[in-house]
């Protein structure tokens, strides 16, 4: 079930690539679309209520984006590395440079 802002903007191109997959894409009416807990606790109830209810351990999140924290992380491990490169590729060694 698709929930949230994305859903208003990519909702139909998710819902394509998942059709082309063989998969069915539910979209949570705009009642519950956007999360909040009150929104969180209104689907569980309802999924209790269809017999579709899950555990704790079976729940799992489908995040379609990075958080913002692993985002910056990766971009800064990106920038380091990248430095490094360019140090090693910069270095030359004094027999490289015609030191006797």
């Amino acid at each position: 079930m698709l929930l949230g802002d994305g859903t208003d903007a990519y909702g139909e191109k998710i819902a394509e690539a998942r059709r082309e997959k063989g998969k069915f894409t539910e979209f949570a009416p705009e009642s519950i679309r956007y999360q909040d807990a009150v929104t969180v606790g209104r689907l569980g109830a309802k999924l209790l209520q269809e017999g579709k209810g899950l555990s704790y351990q079976e729940l799992l999140p489908d995040y379609m984006r990075q958080a913002e924290a692993e985002r910056k992380l990766a971009e800064k491990q990106a920038e380091v590395q990248k430095r490094e490169q360019d140090r090693d590729f910069n270095y030359r060694s004094p027999s490289d440079r015609g030191a006797r």
